[in-house]
């Protein structure tokens, strides 16, 4: 893609190499989430600051549990996607902890009353994110709210399916990698976003998911 590339076309690539590999098996699964990381990165590189949360968002998940995969250690990645080639082991939760708080604070400041759609989307995503790679109850509950108030936001159905397909696929994502503990967190908001119950509470065993 040399010609007219955009920020938008690299999300939609992004996407679509996401959704394969949420059909895709082994080898190629992971594959298909690499070309995923790889066009987000790109589409990140192409994003004016406001929008950049998409992106960030999508291939922080993938490299996070990808690295996990590599090396089998929760939180100490050796080698990122992003750093295939680097001979020393990196941990770059760090730098991707930095990369969420700036797409945050980068999003406009509105008033409750004028907060749209994808105001509480990045938000939320952003939050998501963050609880992947440094759990906390506390943080889990404020993005389990910040989900439930899009839930009732989002006026038509392909908003709430975009949003459950998202949690799908880091199910799919961590189940890949055997991350289980991450995956029930995702489950439980899910379940929550379906209008379930479920006990919210996931101090029990969670902590650590990356320390």
């Amino acid at each position: 893609m040399k010609f007219g590339e955009t920020a938008e076309r690299y999300n939609i690539l992004g996407s679509t190499y996401k959704r394969l590999g949420l059909l895709s098996k082994d080898t190629a699964k992971e594959n298909a989430y690499l070309e995923a990381s790889d066009a987000y990165k790109k589409a990140d590189n192409l994003s004016p600051a406001k929008d950049k949360y998409y992106p960030i968002t999508n291939w922080i998940a993938i490299d996070h549990a990808i690295s996990l995969k590599k090396t089998g250690k929760k939180g100490k990645p050796k080698e990122t996607i992003a750093d295939q080639n680097d001979e020393s082991p990196v941990d770059k939760s760090g730098d991707w902890t930095k990369l969420l708080e700036s797409a945050l604070a980068a999003r406009p400041v509105r008033s409750q009353g004028k907060k749209n759609f994808w105001d509480f989307v990045a938000e939320a995503d952003i939050r998501f994110c963050q609880l992947l790679l440094h759990y906390s109850q506390e943080e889990f509950d404020k993005m389990s709210r910040l989900y439930q108030k899009i839930w009732h936001f989002a006026g038509h159905q392909g908003n709430r399916l975009g949003t459950l397909e998202h949690l799908d696929i880091l199910i799919d994502l961590y189940g890949f990698v055997g991350e289980n503990k991450i995956i029930k967190m995702i489950e439980k908001c899910k379940v929550l976003l379906e209008g379930g119950s479920v006990d919210t509470n996931l101090t029990s065993g969670q902590e650590g998911i990356t320390n």
